[in-house]
């Protein structure tokens, strides 16, 4: 199994947790472990793609821009579930909505 069946396994487990904690209503810092997990596998693992990428082609870059997007979410989301801190409330979306009653 290459480095995307890793990843996919690993992103795979942690929508399963996800989806279970919600309808179960675990407490998130249970999940946030397999969150933590998976962002630090795709976030480190797409950094060596990207220093053995080909410098002569994009693909290479292109992946590696992919993978840390999918890595960084489930960092955002283990260190929101760990801090506690409600995901619905983000500050782009808040004061967007704040600005848009007034």
């Amino acid at each position: 199994m290459g480095f995307l069946g890793l990843c996919l396994l690993f992103v795979g487990i942690a929508l399963i947790m996800n989806g279970v904690a919600a309808i179960s209503n675990w407490d998130a810092k249970t999940t946030a472990f397999i969150n933590l997990v998976t962002g630090t596998i795709l976030v480190i693992g797409n950094f060596i793609g990207l220093l053995r990428a080909d410098t002569s082609a994009l693909a290479g870059y292109n992946n590696a821009a992919g993978g840390f997007l999918f890595g960084v979410t489930y960092l955002f989301i283990a260190v929101n579930y760990l801090a506690g801190l409600d995901l619905r409330r983000s500050a782009g979306t808040a004061s967007a909505l704040r600005c848009s009653r007034r």
